[in-house]
């Protein structure tokens, strides 16, 4: 399984030809894709709302979901109190993503912000 970034939604939208190459090198036809319910959000954030209720049903009909719960909230906070215990803290965004791809087994996950996402043992980070 593989995941997006909010960054690869935005610049899949604004047609970026290296978004899209990276996309189709690293997805297979039947192989699920997978966001994080905040990447969701953070994507939703820069429409007009009839924009938004057309982007939601169309994320949901591409994508799995995978939500932010309390077995996420473990994860996220234990990587925080790791960070900052390093002096490397992180953005809540970045975390709350990471973690729920974590939580939710992700092994992959492809993004434009390398640095938001390296840190997590066990999540290969493909960039464009």
């Amino acid at each position: 399984m593989i995941a997006l970034d909010t960054c690869l939604l935005i610049d899949l939208d604004k047609q970026n030809d290296a978004a899209a190459m990276t996309l189709a090198k690293h997805t297979q036809n039947d192989e699920p894709i997978m966001i994080a319910s905040l990447s969701l959000h953070e994507y939703l954030v820069g429409l007009n709302e009839k924009d938004r209720v057309r982007s939601i049903n169309n994320m949901k009909q591409l994508f799995t979901i995978l939500e932010y719960d309390s077995e996420a909230a473990l994860v996220s906070s234990e990587l925080d109190s790791n960070d900052r215990l390093r002096g490397l803290p992180r953005s809540i965004g970045d975390l709350i993503i990471s973690s729920t791809l974590k939580r939710h087994g992700i092994k992959r996950v492809i993004t434009r912000d390398k640095n938001g996402f390296d840190y997590v043992d066990g999540l290969e980070v493909i960039t464009y």
